[in-house]
């Protein structure tokens, strides 16, 4: 069974919780809360499309509002929590495909770019 490593260096397993560390690069929509937003994640190549209520992020300025209700916009730091379905690897460059939350998209990341929630 692959498994992943999460940026502090935990195991990641089909069926944990990750919180995917990104970089918004583009908001389109008018709608704050349901703008779809593209994200690039931090440490690898890969960028998903999210809806900004997937995302929560510490500042709040800019045109997309995530679900902790504050606002963000591009280039500003976010992150995405969701659940790993499927692994492809190993290590911190395993291919993590994670369901989001609360829109339940399905988006492909790797594991050095998340945070295990898991135990």
């Amino acid at each position: 069974m692959a498994t992943g490593v999460s940026y502090e260096g935990k195991v990641v397993k089909v069926g944990d919780q990750v919180s995917i560390m990104g970089a918004v690069v583009s908001i389109t929509g008018s709608a704050p809360s349901t703008a779809s937003v593209v994200v690039a994640e931090q440490f690898g190549v890969y960028q998903f499309t999210a809806q900004a209520n997937d995302l929560t992020n510490a500042l709040n300025t800019g045109a997309g509002m995530g679900m902790n209700g504050f606002l963000f916009t591009t280039a500003d730091r976010v992150t995405a929590n969701g659940q790993v379905t499927a692994i492809s690897g190993s290590g911190q460059a395993a291919v993590l495909t994670v369901t989001l939350d609360h829109s339940q998209f399905s988006v492909t990341v790797s594991a050095g770019s998340c945070h295990s929630n898991g135990a």
